[in-house]
């Protein structure tokens, strides 16, 4: 039985790549388009930025500010039913100790009381999720690199579609939670 369920913000729930496009005067469209598909997740080749410059605009208020998704609510709900009491929020920060982290931190929690306060209490900002991971736990996340890594310690993951990664096709086609949903039902 999986006793918990890791829920990513970034790229799942939280539009950080439509953010980070606003503040340099863009549509996540118009990124999207002027790559091939996966697009690159690496934030300089993706926006042909130092990490530098692109951070130097991440501050607090950025992070607050963010936009859910507009499948977040139905995709909280979803997880929450299949398991109840049982699902925690669980984001990276970057580095530990760089302003990105603090920043990212502190704003993320801002942003989760704001949007999803049932899980102000429990979420967990991480560098890496991979120590969490057991046989019994779960991580919904779209991050390819970061569910290898849990599953390689252990736990089971979701890839969630995004354009940056190989489910990419499914993010075009808007059927999200219906791939989420059906890996469900499959590992629980």
């Amino acid at each position: 039985m999986t006793e918990m369920l890791y829920l990513d913000m970034d790229g799942v729930l939280v539009d950080f790549i439509g953010g980070v496009c606003r503040e340099f005067g863009m549509t996540e469209e118009e990124l999207i388009a002027r790559h091939s598909k996966p697009v690159p997740w690496d934030l300089e080749q993706l926006f042909g930025r130092s990490f530098a410059e692109i951070d130097a605009r991440l501050d607090e208020g950025f992070w607050y500010r963010l936009e859910k998704y507009p499948w977040a609510d139905e995709l909280v709900n979803l997880v929450t039913d299949s398991f109840p009491n049982r699902v925690v929020l669980c984001t990276s920060a970057g580095k530990p100790g760089t302003n990105f982290f603090h920043h990212a931190t502190m704003g993320k929690a801002l942003w989760v009381r704001k949007h999803f306060p049932q899980f102000a209490d429990s979420l967990m900002i991480v560098y890496d999720k991979s120590p969490l991971a057991a046989y019994d736990r779960i991580l919904v996340d779209d991050s390819e690199d970061s569910l290898r890594r849990f599953v390689a310690n252990g736990g089971s993951g979701i890839l969630f579609p995004q354009w940056w990664n190989s489910r990419w096709y499914h993010r075009e086609k808007g059927a999200v939670l219906d791939v989420v949903a059906g890996e469900l039902k499959m590992l629980v």
